[in-house]
């Protein structure tokens, strides 16, 4: 269903709004009196606080040079419910909005729209954060963050960059947040995160072996990589120092996963569900 979702056209086109009511979403492309021509950018904003809200659109419109639509929600169902044969130019996403599914509303729409770009527009940036957006971004996926603390000319640099030249942008707050990550060769792939995942849900190795269609030696790689990477190496010296294992390596791990927010609380109970689920349909319980 739709929420409150308002339309506006860029300064270069007729100013006008028009308020969308609850309607199926099946209807809301027929209904909703989007541009039929396609000299203009889709602008999609989903922010909870209204005047940010407000505040993001003014800026939009001053960066474009053409005309653009722009279209205003504040809870995510409005925009994974969203039809338009239109790929958005730029989403733009609260990580930390108020319903607390930024993240996985990106997964959405990027499912939807691959080549679509995606402005991740936060008050606070976690490490997991980070973690999931470039494992879910596809291979073509072009992505910023920012901070909702930065300076305007910042803002406006991060739009055009995604939009206009198509690259990545890392606000410079965010990348010293990030400071304590290793350098890229200590980045997680996708299929260690899957392991991590799977060892944070208590997951045995066999369990692990089967879920991911691995071997028994695949499994203890894809850990030992963990370790190395996670724990950077600690355990290893510690352990030749105090000639003993001080560190149980599975306990130590998820320890430094909950310290550092690699995965957190919310994520956790999502990938519980998803864990449910394949429980039920390999084993039916």
């Amino acid at each position: 269903m739709w929420g409150n979702l308002e339309m506006l056209h860029s300064q270069n086109s007729l100013v006008q709004s028009s308020n969308y009511y609850q309607r199926p979403v099946g209807e809301a492309n027929k209904q909703a009196g989007l541009h039929q021509q396609d000299d203009y950018r889709l602008i999609i904003v989903l922010e909870p606080v209204q005047t940010l809200r407000k505040h993001f659109v003014e800026l939009a419109h001053k960066s474009f040079t053409w005309p653009v639509q722009i279209f205003e929600a504040s809870v995510s169902a409005d925009v994974t419910g969203l039809s338009t044969r239109k790929t958005p130019a730029l989403v733009v996403i609260d990580v930390n909005s108020s319903d607390r599914r930024g993240i996985s509303t990106a997964g959405e729409i990027w499912a939807k729209y691959p080549d679509a770009k995606i402005l991740f527009w936060c008050s606070s940036f976690k490490e997991a954060y980070y973690q999931q957006i470039q494992l879910m971004a596809p291979p073509q996926g072009i992505f910023g963050i920012v901070l909702k603390s930065c300076p305007d000319e910042r803002l406006m640099h991060a739009i055009q960059s995604l939009v206009v030249h198509e690259n990545t942008f890392i606000d410079s707050d965010v990348r010293r947040s990030l400071h304590e990550e290793p350098a890229a060769n200590g980045k997680l792939t996708r299929s260690e995160y899957e392991t991590l995942c799977d060892v944070m849900l208590g997951l045995t190795d066999k369990a692990i072996a089967k879920r991911r269609n691995l071997s028994a030696r695949g499994v203890q790689n894809r850990l030992a990589a963990l370790f190395s990477k996670v724990l950077r190496g600690k355990h290893s010296w510690l352990r030749e120092s105090a000639s003993m294992d001080v560190y149980n390596l599975r306990t130590r791990l998820i320890f430094e996963v909950l310290r550092r927010g690699l995965i957190d609380s919310e994520s956790l109970a999502l990938l519980d569900d998803e864990l449910d689920t394949w429980i039920t349909e390999q084993f039916g319980v």
